[in-house]
């Protein structure tokens, strides 16, 4: 099931991906450019609107997701006190020949 209202985008994800056991209808605001290139590479490729829209928020979270990771490792290193030494800035310093100062 899909529609569109104006700038609205309307889906349903289980209109290209039966796959899923659950199914959410979601509503969001988005210019008519980037709601017209979707369009066009739906039409392209075969795919739905749905389809390619929900493909590309998965990549988004992929994407996303090991910086945040990496974020939250890097707070609990630093909240242990894990910090790099000084004979380690150093060593870096030399691979990169950069010296902050």
């Amino acid at each position: 099931m899909t529609e569109d209202y104006d700038n609205n985008i309307m889906w349903d994800k289980y209109a290209d991906n039966k796959e899923d056991t659950m199914s959410s209808l979601v509503s969001i605001r988005t210019d008519d450019d980037l709601l017209g290139q979707f369009s066009s590479l739906a039409e392209a490729t075969g795919r739905s609107r749905s389809f390619l829209i929900n493909q590309a928020m998965r990549e988004f979270i992929e994407r996303e997701a090991w910086q945040i990771a990496a974020i939250q490792k890097a707070i609990e290193e630093a909240d242990a006190g894990d910090f790099a030494t000084d004979e380690e800035i150093a060593a870096l310093d030399a691979k990169w020949g950069y010296h902050a100062g």
